[in-house]
């Protein structure tokens, strides 16, 4: 065999043995806590003078409050309707968290209140990788940073298990 072979069977190998440690790293419960920062962009719908529909999508950054870990520095990807009636109403849509390749999506509902900030929950639908078959959620609370140009950073609390 040549050397060139051995190395690639011996990268190879080593590769396996770390792609297992770093699954088996991830406990199998667990509690975080996260900050994301979204923009947001979408279509807004006059419905009457005192109602109206939001239809958007928030891209933002999650960081993991201890400094490391599970979505740190990581993708997040909402998409969601409002319906408010003089700024206050309800709304919900789909979340999906990256940690790397690996993905976790869920259903999220909310309040919105023009005096208070934007309080709500998620339910884990399911994930990939790492993420397959988890359950669980998270609360978030958000507030405007800007919102003639849909910026906002939220806290959120996420609780999962893993099978």
């Amino acid at each position: 065999m040549s050397i060139s072979y051995k190395m690639s069977i011996l990268g190879a190998a080593l590769a396996v043995i770390a792609g297992g440690a770093a699954a088996q790293s991830i406990p199998k419960s667990g509690s975080l806590a996260l900050h994301t920062a979204f923009k947001g962009s979408g279509e807004l719908h006059q419905v009457s003078d005192t109602r109206m529909y939001l239809f958007g999508t928030w891209l933002g950054i999650s960081y993991n409050d201890a400094g490391s870990g599970l979505f740190h520095a990581a993708q997040v990807v909402c998409g969601g309707a409002s319906d408010m009636v003089n700024g206050a109403g309800s709304s919900g849509g789909f979340c999906t968290f990256s940690d790397g390749g690996d993905k976790v999506h869920g259903e999220w509902k909310g309040v919105i209140s023009p005096t208070a900030p934007y309080e709500g929950s998620g339910k884990f639908l399911g994930g990939t990788g790492k993420f397959t078959g988890v359950t669980g959620g998270w609360s978030f609370k958000c507030v405007p940073v800007n919102l003639n140009t849909s910026q906002w950073t939220c806290q959120q609390k996420v609780d999962y298990r893993l099978p």
